[in-house]
């Protein structure tokens, strides 16, 4: 290791240290100043990878994913849902049967510390409505909640739930890289990514579970073992409903029979992991949070920004619902377009094609949290594309729409942040297929 790998690990773990302790919504030149010296780190650890092993890295990933167990999430207070969600399930209660006014309403409950702590931290919106989370999710906040009423001892369940997934992903991510002939070394792109660190194990959310359960059903696919790839696609779909999107591209490189089988498992598993907890009485409830979400929530769109712009020359009213169908047709039909027209050559380029598939899915969409990148970017370790590498350190910038709401400065971000991404995608196409 070169005395600048190590200057380079320094400022790292430093800025890592200080974003988890100053960083937060409201102090976005301190966040955002502690990220950018975090990614510039992490970039040139990346470059160099080769000077270090695969088990140090590893190492020094996992000592970079305890930092957050320190502190309580700063970026997100949805982990009070989560916690709220587990607290009433192992109370008796049906985290899809009442929204948490409903709850309060009962004064039972209300003498409840741990249950009044957790209300006072859920977001207005969150109080309003029942639980979006369907049963995977569910099923680790219950196993956080169940032996603590303490919310640090419960968090910190939680995030050791996470990391120990993370960790199982991580050997099936060198499975692949193996399977595939690729250097192990790229397995450094994510260990040491900011936002899968920051994201997913300090602000506690599921995109990464969703990303193992996806590359583990990808290996069993891969070793024509459909019946356990089918049950991991269908566990990421029962934390997050978006893989469904990639289904299609099943079809032309697995074969229609193959393909077929899956889809009949994938129903099979996902209706029997959905039903543990959305029972036929609950249906609409969730259903209604489900639709709600989609509806209602905007942040940090890009094409979507632009349509609604558009329609509101011509009619002031409603254009939401006018941009949203427009969008969702264009990335239907984009997303069938990457799935039909072409066959992967090999299962890299079937990796790049999901890869491609949901950032479509996501420059479409109405919202894009930070952390809704992960799965793309978990496939940059197989694929050429950095794109999605590069838009883990821009779409920190959306965060600026907390410190700066009533301001157009949010929006300048958002504007840097899709106009740097459009330039280094322009850029890094000129040499290249689309669908590379």
């Amino acid at each position: 290791m070169t005395r600048y790998v190590k200057a380079a690990l320094s400022i790292y773990f430093v800025s890592l240290f200080c974003f988890i302790f100053w960083g937060n919504q409201n102090n976005f030149l301190t966040s955002w100043g502690c990220y950018s010296g975090l990614f510039i780190a992490y970039a040139y650890l990346v470059h160099n990878r080769q000077y270090c092993s695969v088990e140090k890295w590893e190492i020094y990933a996992f000592v970079a994913a305890i930092i957050p167990f320190l502190t309580l999430p700063q970026l997100s207070p949805d982990f009070y849902r989560f916690l709220w969600d587990g607290e009433l399930t192992n109370r008796g209660i049906h985290p899809y049967a009442f929204t948490p006014n409903e709850i309060m309403e009962n004064s039972a409950i209300k003498k409840d510390a741990l249950i009044s702590e957790l209300y006072e931290n859920i977001t207005l919106l969150s109080r309003q409505h029942y639980s979006p989370y369907p049963t995977v999710s569910q099923l680790y906040y219950v196993a956080a909640t169940f032996f603590t009423d303490n919310i640090i001892l419960a968090t910190t369940v939680l995030r050791m739930l996470i990391l120990g997934t993370l960790i199982i992903g991580v050997r099936y991510l060198k499975k692949l890289l193996a399977l595939f002939s690729l250097p192990s070394h790229n397995l450094v792109i994510v260990l040491l990514n900011p936002l899968i660190i920051i994201e997913v194990i300090g602000n506690l959310h599921f995109e990464g579970i969703v990303a193992c359960s996806i590359i583990i059903g990808v290996y069993y696919m891969l070793q024509k073992k459909h019946l356990m790839g089918s049950l991991f696609w269908s566990m990421a779909i029962a934390i997050k409903l978006t893989p469904l999107l990639l289904l299609p591209l099943f079809w032309r490189y697995l074969g229609a029979r193959r393909s077929l089988l899956n889809y009949a498992y994938i129903v099979i598993f996902s209706t029997a992991i959905l039903l543990i907890f959305l029972w036929p009485p609950y249906v609409a409830n969730f259903l209604r949070s489900i639709t709600l979400y989609f509806n209602n929530f905007e942040f940090n769109g890009s094409v979507f920004e632009v349509i609604q712009w558009t329609v509101e020359f011509f009619q002031t009213e409603s254009s939401v619902t006018i941009a949203g169908p427009i969008t969702s047709i264009l990335a239907f039909i984009t997303i069938l377009t990457i799935a039909f027209i072409k066959r992967p050559r090999n299962a890299t380029h079937w990796l790049s094609k999901m890869e491609w598939s949901y950032l479509i899915f996501l420059l479409l969409g109405t919202t894009v949290h930070p952390w809704y990148i992960v799965l793309p970017l978990c496939f940059t370790v197989f694929t050429k594309n950095k794109l999605t590498w590069y838009w883990s350190y821009l779409i920190f910038l959306s965060y600026g729409f907390y410190a700066f709401p009533a301001s157009s400065t949010g929006s300048l971000l958002i504007f840097i942040e899709y106009g740097a991404l459009l330039f280094i995608f322009i850029r890094s196409q000129l040499s290249k297929p689309f669908f590379q």
